[in-house]
């Protein structure tokens, strides 16, 4: 069956990019295109695509199992050839790709170095080592550099390193960031810092939001200034997840909405159990302010939304939420919507 699909694409500088790691299977296409009259027919790995002008794109899928995000980079695609040949010469297949004489390179790298030129990140607009200060500022945290005796590696990733610290006998989680602290984050701290004297803050699930979120000191390692977090005790033996964790980790969740925020990164590995029976929804570097965008990492699990980078929601948060409920407390979710009424989740689910 023959579906239909407009899209308009005003040029590259204006449209999300993706890395040049996703693009590069796409490069790898085979192209051939004629022209006809004033407009561009392509047929892309069982596409049928026709360009009517150079400022928009009409696609028609004659393969229905193509995902959205291939129509949107094959437009993508067919807009920059379009662009850098006026439409008329056709790519080389990957295997003849001839190197430029002027460059010494091929097209396909060229292409993508176009792409990744038109991309532009002021990282240090975003995350920076001054926002570890500002954090520092906020809650006037101690310097603990002085009195740690000990500091031992737990897990490291893409933005940082998380380490155990142990100050006067007391275990502690510090972490490193590699580019900096996210600005998201400071905000997110100052609004922890204005209400924490508000009747929802000294509810279990405001506590235990200010349990792990908010950092307790910080300290001077490897060169670095990081953040000193509460250290959360595992249970011993391991125990599996229950209704009740599930509620606290639910609850908690809400906190930050209702506190004006989304966590973004609700998965199984930043749910934590504790030896006195309680959980906790850990890692809170990707908070961002509800209606704003985030422009930090973000999880592969995220909506489509969050990953387009457009403003987020309360729904990018529950999207996560429906598949931890999946994944990790073993629910099939049948239905799972957010009712911004007097802080109500309406879930149905069955076991």
């Amino acid at each position: 069956m023959r579906t239909y699909v407009g899209g308009y694409i005003p040029g590259p500088s204006a449209v999300q990019l993706k890395t040049q790691a996703e693009i590069e299977p796409y490069l790898q296409l085979h192209c051939m295109a004629r022209t006809a009259g004033a407009s561009l027919f392509v047929n892309v790995g069982g596409f049928a695509a026709a360009r009517g002008s150079t400022r928009s794109i009409e696609l028609q899928i004659v393969s229905s199992r193509k995902s959205e995000s291939d129509l949107r980079m094959l437009c993508l695609l067919i807009f920059i050839y379009s662009q850098n040949h006026g439409g008329y010469d056709k790519p080389p297949a990957p295997g003849a790709d001839e190197p430029d004489a002027a460059t010494g390179k091929g097209y396909y790298v060229l292409l993508s170095q176009k792409l990744a030129a038109r991309t532009v990140f002021h990282q240090n607009k975003v995350r920076s080592d001054a926002n570890i200060k500002k954090v520092i500022d906020i809650w006037g945290l101690k310097d603990f550099s002085d009195e740690v005796q000990g500091i031992a590696d737990l897990s490291s990733g893409n933005d940082g390193e998380v380490f155990k610290a142990f100050i006067k006998y007391d275990p502690y989680a510090l972490k490193l960031y590699k580019t900096g602290l996210n600005e998201q984050f400071v905000f997110f701290q100052q609004a922890l810092f204005d209400k924490r004297d508000s009747a929802e803050a000294k509810r279990p699930a405001g506590v235990a939001v200010y349990h792990v979120a908010v950092p307790v000191g910080y300290l001077t390692h490897m060169d670095k200034v990081g953040l000193l977090f509460r250290y959360i005790v595992e249970p011993e033996p391991s125990r599996g997840p229950t209704q009740d964790d599930q509620n606290m980790v639910e609850a908690q969740m809400k906190f930050c909405h209702w506190l004006g925020y989304l966590h973004l990164d609700i998965t199984p590995r930043n749910i934590l159990l504790s030896r006195d029976g309680k959980a906790f929804l850990m890692d809170y570097d990707a908070v961002c302010q509800i209606g704003k965008v985030p422009l930090g990492p973000i999880p592969p699990e995220s909506s489509n939304p969050v990953k387009r980078r457009d403003p987020a929601g309360v729904s990018d948060d529950l999207h996560l939420w429906q598949l931890t409920l999946q994944s990790y407390f073993g629910m099939v979710c049948l239905v799972c919507v957010h009712a911004f009424r007097q802080d109500t989740y309406v879930v149905a689910c069955s076991r």
